[in-house]
């Protein structure tokens, strides 16, 4: 069990192009899940605060090409504000696959040497099989896979109409070179 987190797609090409991007693999066509991420909490977090109203309950909700943009953006300022440093020893326990008997490993992890900047924008969130906390490799890896599959749909959709109705202002998107105005849509969920 763990923190499942998917950002899908109703375009197989968007959907493909972020995928060849992260070197994910299609499992899900027509539509599908064009970014994957496992225990990535502080990219839950910013989905939550920043879409869900706060409210974390399992439930999906549709993210507009600007809510990527400004994902990707703060992911692009943690990464640059942010230096992989050889941090503690990890000690954990597992079966060795050759004899069957349980063995201590000891690994040294990367970490983030200043958090400040990720701890600011983009902090890490506990919970329920959330996974680590920490500011270490893995974190930093999510932020890279998230960026590089966010800028290959932004390669992939182009603005074909704007609305406004008072303050309100929204915009659809389609496939570029499409002539149809097929709207792409994308969906965040979550599960655990």
């Amino acid at each position: 069990m763990g923190l499942d987190m998917y950002l899908s797609t109703n375009s197989k090409k968007v959907c493909k192009a972020a995928l060849e991007a992260i070197g994910g693999e299609m499992w899900r066509l027509p539509y599908g899940d064009a970014i994957y991420w496992r225990k990535a909490n502080a990219i839950h977090g910013w989905f939550v605060d920043n879409l869900m109203g706060g409210n974390d309950n399992y439930s999906t909700c549709n993210v507009s090409v600007p809510d990527l943009i400004k994902l990707r953006d703060t992911c692009k300022e943690v990464i640059a504000g942010s230096k992989l440093v050889v941090g503690d020893v990890l000690e954990f326990q597992r079966v060795n696959p050759g004899t069957g008997r349980l063995e201590t490993v000891k690994e040294r992890v990367m970490v983030i040497e200043d958090p400040s900047t990720a701890e600011r924008l983009l902090p890490t969130r506990s919970g329920f099989f959330f996974g680590s906390t920490g500011y270490d490799d893995y974190y930093f890896d999510q932020l890279v896979i998230t960026v590089k599959g966010i800028d290959a749909i932004l390669d992939n959709v182009e603005q074909y109409t704007q609305h406004s109705v008072g303050d309100l202002t929204w915009s659809s998107w389609r496939e570029k070179g499409e002539v149809d105005e097929w709207n792409v849509t994308f969906h965040y969920h979550a599960s655990w």
